[in-house]
């Protein structure tokens, strides 16, 4: 927008209207960035309001983080209680296995004897 045309006060009335764009854009308490911009150039906000929007995507993609971690974790306990009783049967059946391959050696050994 050039503002170096315009009169005084339609520059003044640009400016603030740009500057309450930019703050209800922003998730932070409007009175508080009123406050703070009196002391910042139009550049400065602009870029107070890009870093502020960056850490609320950061924040964002954090609390995301922590509920996939979360539902992961749920989900590797149910995994773990449903297989419990299958890891159960096969821990049986490689018992009953070894079990059946000492009685094959021995057999074995038995023939070779006779």
């Amino acid at each position: 927008m050039k503002t170096a045309g315009m009169l005084p006060s339609l520059r003044a009335k640009a400016a603030q209207k740009a500057e309450e764009t930019v703050l209800e854009a922003l998730p932070v308490d409007p009175k508080l960035l009123r406050k703070i911009s009196g002391h910042l150039n139009a550049r400065d906000l602009k870029l107070f309001g890009a870093l502020a929007l960056a850490a609320a995507g950061l924040t964002s993609a954090a609390a995301t983080a922590g509920r996939y971690r979360f539902y992961r974790a749920a989900m590797a306990r149910e995994l773990k209680k449903q297989l419990a009783p299958v890891n159960e049967k096969l821990d049986e059946l490689q018992r009953q296995n070894e079990q059946l391959q000492k009685q094959n050696k021995a057999l074995e050994k038995q023939l070779r004897e006779k």
